[in-house]
């Protein structure tokens, strides 16, 4: 049976370069605030600072919107170390600042409103496993459509130098992009290239 009061909860708002992370009671009361490098070099020195200020025989819990991207590495971290470690959806977060008199956006404020996400949805919220499986994947599918956007780019890059240097290009060939037709493309670039090998040009 899960005791919020055996817990600290720890609110970690992750960026590229750092991380801003947040400690509360189980009373929403603010124990301490913490910035760490997003290194894993360092992240043995920031869990050493979150235990000198965790109160005695309580057990720390932590929670972090971006577990799979910009979290990911302090979140593995976290969890391979053997700590409770959450994945608190954005949207839950969004209603703890919408809960604010006067809202605030600045990195603290919104580890925060983690922390307390993590403190009032203790039970529901998902728990980070090592998925590095489901990373890999990811991340392969990312590159996967950063390449075919490149691809894109380029096909159509050449086809406005085709159109300048061949403007009848698309009746010489089916597919500008065939291996021969590249092959063609490459060996005369110009219809100059061309001249001395009794091909008319368009």
């Amino acid at each position: 049976m899960h005791k919020p009061q055996a817990y600290v909860y720890v609110g970690i708002d992750t960026h590229k370069d750092e991380h801003i992370a947040v400690m509360i009671n189980c009373w929403n009361q603010k124990l301490q605030s913490f910035i760490l490098a997003n290194n894993p070099v360092k992240f043995t020195a920031f869990l050493e600072e979150v235990f000198k200020h965790v109160p005695a025989g309580l057990i720390p819990a932590f929670g972090l919107e971006d577990t799979g991207g910009l979290g990911r590495s302090l979140a593995q971290f976290l969890y391979l170390q053997g700590h409770v470690v959450k994945e608190v959806n954005p949207v839950i977060v969004n209603r703890e600042a919408i809960r604010k008199t006067h809202p605030q956006k600045t990195d603290h404020d919104d580890a925060l409103d983690i922390a307390k996400a993590l403190l009032d949805n203790f039970l529901s919220l998902p728990d980070v496993i090592e998925n590095d499986i489901y990373v890999a994947v990811r991340e392969l599918s990312k590159h996967r459509d950063a390449l075919i956007k490149e691809q894109t780019r380029l096909k159509n890059r050449l086809h406005h130098v085709l159109h300048k240097q061949y403007p009848c290009y698309e009746t010489m060939f089916k597919n500008p992009f065939r291996k021969a037709t590249l092959a063609f493309w490459l060996k005369f670039p110009t219809p100059l290239h061309l001249k001395n090998y009794g091909v008319k040009t368009c």
